[in-house]
C-alpha cells in the first residue's frame, strides 16, 4: 500500500507500508505498483520509506521482497557488513540488525528493529534486503590492494606508512615527540611500537623502530596483507635478505621525514615556553665533580651582578624553583622597584615579569608557574645527554642494575654502531673514556661516516671549533655535498689526543646527568644506618607528603628482606596511602616523594589499582636503587666519589693513553 504522510509530527515520510494480505498473492500484470501486498496485520505493518531507500521504485522493492521472504528462514551465515545488536534493559533493551556499508568514503548506515520488522528473522531479512539495493547506488568497490594502497596514503605522514611522529604529553604537562609504529598481527590485533624522540635522537629512534618491525615480520608476527607499513616497500625488501639489510631500506625511507616532523613538534612547543629571564639550568664542578644546579642571575640597584643558586638532586626541580622565586620576591620587596636596573636586551630582569598587585607568596606562585615549563625543557635536554652520549640501565646476571655509558655513531654503511661500557666495573669517568676510545679507533679506522662529522648530530660535534681544528678534521666537500677528502691518517699520539678531547667535552653534561638519573634517581628513598646496632645493619627509608601538610615515613630493614623486598614492603604501604586518600597526591607528583618518578596524571593516578601501581614504581626505582646502594656501599663506607671516578684527570693525550693502560 502506498503512503503519504500529511501528518505535522511526520511531514517528510513518504514510502510503502506491508499490510495484512487482501487481494490474490498472484503479481499484477501491470507495472503500477499494487493497493497492498501480502505481509502482517494492519496493527503491525512494516513501512519502507522512499528517503530510506533511495527512490519510490526501490522502496516498492524492499516492500515486495521482504513480503515474499518474510516466512523464509534467512541464511544467517551471511553476515557482510550486518552486526548483531542485543543489549539488556540497563543499556536500553535494544534488539536488532545493524547494517553499515562503506565505498571509497561514501558511509551508509541504517537499524533495523526486531520490534519493527517482526521479529529476528523480519529484521535481518530487511537488513539484507537493504544492503544489497544500497551497494547497488553506492559507487564501485575498491580491490583489497587498491584501498589499502589509498588507505595507507592517507595515514601516511612520510614515505613509512603506519610510521608516525606523535605528541606525548606527560603529567607535567611537557610536550615531545615521539616515534610510533603500528603492524597488524596475523590475529586480526593492531600492534604498535612507541619510542620517545626525547630519550633517543630522530635517527636512533627510527633504527630501533625499524629494527623492531624486521624482527616481529620475521618472526611471523606480521600479517604483511593488513599492514600499511608493508604497501609502499620495494619488492627487494621481502626478497632473500639479512635482517640489517631490511632495517637500513626502512631505516632510509623513514630518517628524513621524521627528523623533520620531530624538529616541528620541537619547535612549536619551544615557542611556547617563557620562563623567567636570568634563570637557568647550569653546571658546576664542585669537590672534583660536576653537579647539576639552578641559578637566577640579576643585577642589584648598585649594578653588580648577584648570583643565586640551589643544587639539585635530593632536592627536587619543582622545589629548588620555588625557593628561588621565593628568594627573588624578597629581594623585590626590599629594595624599591625604581632603584633596580632596567631590563634590557643584553641584560633582562627576571623582576620584568613580575605583577602588581600580588601578595609575596602570590608572587613566588606565579614567578614558579612561569619558570617550571622552560626548565623542564632544560632538565629533560640534560638527562638525555650530549648528542651520541646516552645513560641506561643494564640487568645483571645477579639480578643487579649496572648503569652503562652508550655512544653511538653511524658507519659509512649507514648501519648505527655503538660502544657500551659499565659504570659499575669501570667507574663512571673511566666507562666514558673507554667509549671515547672505541669511538676514535672506529674513526682513526675509517667506520665512521664522514658527514656525521660535521652534519648530523654525533659524538663529535661536541667538539668546539678550535678542538676539530687541532685534530685535523676540517669538512672538504664537492659541490654535490658528499666528503671528497677524508680526516688526515691518525698517529697514535693523535688517537689519544682525540680521545682526551671528545671525553673533555662530554664529561660535564654526562656527569651531570648520571647525578640526576643514578644518584639521584630514587626520590623519596634512602639508606640509613640502623641506631644502637653493631654490626653494619641497614635500614631503607621512604617518605612522602600527606593530606595534613605532614610527613608520612616508612622503614624496613635491608640486613633482613634484602632490597628487593625491602623496596617492596615500602611500595607497598604508599599504595595503600594512596588507595585509602590520605596522601596528598598534587604534592607527592612535584615533591621529593617516589611518585615524583611516574609520569602519570593525578586522573591516572587515581584509577591505578594499588598492584599496578606498586609494580610501575618499582620498575622505575629499583635500577637506580640497586646502583645507588652499591655506589654507597652501606651506610658506613661511602664510595661514591671512587665510583665516580674524581681521581681520573685527563687533560692531555698521554693522561688519556695512562688512564687507558691502568683500566685494562
Amino acid at each position: 500500500m502506498r503512503i503519504d504522510f500529511s501528518d505535522p509530527r511526520d511531514p517528510a515520510l513518504e514510502g510503502w507500508k506491508v499490510v495484512e494480505e487482501k487481494a490474490s498473492k498472484e503479481e499484477p500484470e501491470s507495472d503500477s505498483p499494487p493497493e497492498s501486498l501480502p505481509g502482517l496485520s494492519e496493527t503491525e505493518a512494516v513501512y519502507f520509506p522512499d528517503e530510506v531507500y533511495g527512490s519510490v521504485e526501490a522502496a516498492y522493492t524492499a516492500a515486495v521482497l521482504w513480503s515474499r521472504r518474510y516466512q523464509e528462514k534467512p541464511d544467517w551465515s551471511d553476515t557482510t557488513n550486518i552486526s548483531r545488536v542485543d543489549t539488556g534493559p540497563e543499556q536500553g533493551d535494544t534488539h536488532g540488525d545493524f547494517v553499515r556499508v562503506q565505498r571509497q568514503g561514501t558511509l551508509r548506515k541504517k537499524f533495523f528493529s526486531d520490534a519493527l520488522f517482526g521479529g529476528k528473522t523480519g529484521a535481518r531479512h530487511a537488513a539484507r534486503i537493504w544492503r544489497d539495493l544500497i551497494k547497488g547506488q553506492m559507487p564501485e568497490a575498491l580491490s583489497f590492494e587498491t584501498a589499502r594502497q589509498k588507505s595507507a596514503a592517507q595515514q601516511s605522514q612520510f614515505d613509512v606508512p603506519g610510521m608516525t611522529v606523535i605528541k606525548r604529553t606527560d603529567a607535567e604537562g611537557f610536550v615531545h615527540p615521539a616515534l610510533q609504529v603500528r603492524w597488524t598481527a596475523p590475529d586480526g590485533q593492531v600492534r604498535r611500537h612507541i619510542l620517545s624522540l626525547q630519550k633517543w635522537s630522530p635517527r636512533q629512534g627510527v633504527w630501533k623502530a625499524a629494527k623492531r618491525v624486521v624482527e616481529e615480520y620475521e618472526a611471523g608476527n606480521v600479517d604483511v596483507r593488513r599492514s600499511y607499513l608493508f604497501s609502499a616497500l620495494p619488492e627487494r625488501w621481502f626478497e632473500e635478505a639479512t635482517t640489517t639489510e631490511r632495517v637500513q631500506q626502512l631505516f632510509e625511507r623513514a630518517v628524513g621525514g621524521a627528523t623533520e616532523e620531530a624538529i616541528k613538534i620541537l619547535q612549536d612547543r619551544d615557542e611556547a615556553l617563557e620562563g623567567v629571564p636570568g634563570l637557568s639550568l647550569a653546571i658546576r664542578k664542585r669537590n672534583g665533580r660536576y653537579v647539576p644546579l639552578l641559578r637566577v642571575t640579576y643585577e642589584d640597584p648598585a649594578g653588580k651582578e648577584k648570583n643565586r643558586s640551589r643544587a639539585l638532586g635530593r632536592r627536587s626541580l619543582p622545589s629548588a624553583t620555588r625557593e628561588l622565586c621565593r628568594a627573588l620576591v624578597q629581594e623585590w620587596e626590599e629594595t624599591s622597584p625604581e632603584k633596580l636596573p632596567p631590563a634590557s636586551e643584553a641584560r633582562p630582569s627576571p623582576f620584568s615579569v613580575l605583577r602588581k598587585g600580588l601578595s609575596a607568596e602570590e608572587q613566588a606562585s606565579h614567578l614558579t608557574e612561569l619558570a617550571l615549563p622552560s626548565l623542564r625543557k632544560e632538565m629533560r635536554e640534560l638527562i638525555s645527554g650530549p648528542p651520541g652520549v646516552s645513560l641506561y640501565f643494564q640487568r645483571l646476571a645477579s639480578g643487579r642494575y649496572s648503569p652503562m655509558v652508550e655512544v653511538t655513531w653511524e658507519a659509512p654503511s649507514g648501519d648505527l654502531r655503538r660502544g657500551v661500557s659499565s659504570a659499575l666495573e669501570h667507574t663512571l669517568r673511566g666507562a666514558l673514556l673507554r667509549a671515547c676510545e672505541k669511538t676514535a679507533r672506529a674513526l682513526a679506522s675509517g667506520e665512521v661516516r664522514q658527514k656525521t662529522l660535521f652534519e648530523a648530530p654525533s659524538l663529535f660535534s661536541n667538539l668546539t671549533g678550535a678542538d676539530r681544528e687541532a685534530l685535523g678534521l676540517g669538512s672538504n666537500a664537492d659541490e654535490s655535498g658528499a666528503d671528497v677528502v677524508k680526516p688526515e691518517a691518525i698517529s697514535e699520539a693523535s688517537l689519544y689526543e682525540l680521545i682526551s678531547r671528545l671525553y673533555r667535552s662530554v664529561l660535564p653534561p654526562i656527569e651531570a646527568a648520571y647525578h640526576l638519573r643514578v644518584l639521584h634517581g630514587a626520590p623519596g628513598l634512602r639508606f640509613e644506618e640502623v641506631p644502637h646496632q653493631e654490626g653494619g645493619a641497614a635500614r631503607l627509608v621512604g617518605r612522602w607528603p600527606q593530606e595534613d601538610f605532614s610527613w608520612a615515613t616508612c622503614a624496613t630493614s635491608l640486613s633482613e628482606l634484602g632490597l628487593e623486598r625491602a623496596l617492596r614492603d615500602v611500595l607497598r604501604a604508599l599504595a595503600q596511602e594512596v588507595s585509602r586518600g590520605t596522601i596528598s597526591v598534587r604534592e607527592a607528583l612535584t615533591q621529593n616523594s617516589p611518585l615524583r618518578v611516574l609520569e602519570v596524571s593525578e586522573e591516572r593516578l587515581g584509577r591505578l589499582a594499588g598492584e599496578d601501581l606498586q609494580e610501575m614504581l618499582f620498575d622505575k626505582l629499583y635500577p637506580p636503587l640497586c646502583a645507588l646502594q652499591r655506589i654507597e656501599g652501606g651506610p658506613k663506607e661511602r664510595r661514591e666519589d671512587r665510583f665516580i671516578g674524581s681521581h681520573l684527570s685527563i687533560e692531555s693525550g698521554s693522561d688519556a693513553q695512562l688512564a687507558l693502560q691502568e683500566s685494562y
